[in-house]
C-alpha cells in the first residue's frame, strides 16, 4: 500500500473513533489510536519525503547552471585550464597563474562579478577561485624592477616585510622597528632620495604608522599602514 493510501485509511478509522466511540470496541478504539499515532508518524514521512526531494531537484538544477568565466591583465599573460569567456559547470574550481611582461611586476587578483563590482582582493600569487556565478578575474601588475623601482615596488617591498604590530609594544617601539627595516630596505633597493622618498609617520590620533611612499618624479604617493593591535 502507498504512503498516501495509507495515510487515507488511517484518516477514516481516525474518523470513526471520535464520531462513533461507542460503536467501537476497545479493541477497536486501541486499533485506531494506534492507527491515529501512525497517521502522524506517516505524514512527518511524508513531509520528509517532499523536503528531500525538494531539496535533490534545486541541487540538480544548480549542478546543471554554467557560469562564464571572463580574465585578463595587461602586460603580462594568464595561465589556466579554460579560456577567458568560456562557460564551466557551477563548482568547478580554476587556478590561475600570472606572467608578468618584463619590467613589471604582479601586485594582486581582482575578482568582480559580472558587473564590475569587486568581490575580493588576493595577494597571493596563485589564485585558486571556485565558480558560483558569472564572474571577472583581473590580473593586477605595476611597472617595476630591483634595478628600476619605482613607488609600487617600493610599497610592494614594504608589504613583503609581512610586519604586523607585536603586542604590547609602544608606539616609539613599532616606530624604531620599522625605521630600521625601512632603511635597511632603501640600502638593498639602493634607492635614490631625490626620486622615491620614504617617510614613516607616526599617526597618533588613529594608533597607527604610515609608510609614505612618493615621488615627484611619478608624481605618486603610496602609502602602507601599520595598525595597532588593540
Amino acid at each position: 500500500m502507498s504512503s498516501k493510501k495509507w495515510i487515507s485509511f488511517v484518516m477514516v478509522i481516525t474518523i470513526i473513533l471520535f464520531m462513533f466511540p461507542s460503536v467501537l470496541s476497545a479493541e477497536m478504539r486501541d486499533l485506531a489510536e494506534e492507527a491515529a499515532s501512525i497517521e502522524i508518524e506517516m505524514s512527518e514521512v511524508y513531509k520528509e519525503i517532499v523536503e528531500d526531494n525538494k531539496n535533490a531537484e534545486e541541487t540538480d538544477k544548480n549542478a546543471a547552471k554554467e557560469f562564464v568565466v571572463n580574465y585578463s591583465v595587461k602586460n603580462g599573460i594568464i595561465s589556466t585550464s579554460i579560456a577567458s569567456g568560456q562557460k564551466v559547470p557551477a563548482g568547478t574550481v580554476l587556478t590561475f597563474y600570472v606572467w608578468p611582461d618584463e619590467g613589471y611586476v604582479f601586485d594582486y587578483w581582482l575578482v568582480k562579478d559580472e558587473e564590475g563590482k569587486v568581490l575580493s582582493k588576493v595577494k597571493t600569487g596563485t589564485l585558486k577561485y571556485e565558480i558560483k556565478a558569472d564572474i571577472i578575474i583581473e590580473a593586477v601588475l605595476f611597472e617595476g624592477s630591483a634595478v628600476n623601482p619605482t613607488v609600487s615596488y617600493a610599497r610592494k617591498a614594504i608589504e613583503n616585510l609581512n610586519y604586523t604590530w607585536p603586542y604590547g609594544k609602544t608606539m616609539g617601539e613599532v616606530y624604531k622597528e620599522i625605521t630600521a627595516k625601512v632603511n635597511n630596505l632603501k640600502e638593498i633597493l639602493n634607492l635614490d632620495s631625490k626620486r622615491i622618498n620614504i617617510s614613516v609617520v607616526e599617526i597618533y590620533g588613529a594608533g597607527r604608522i604610515e609608510i609614505q611612499i612618493s615621488s615627484q618624479v611619478e608624481k605618486k604617493k603610496e602609502v602602507v599602514i601599520i595598525d595597532s593591535l588593540k
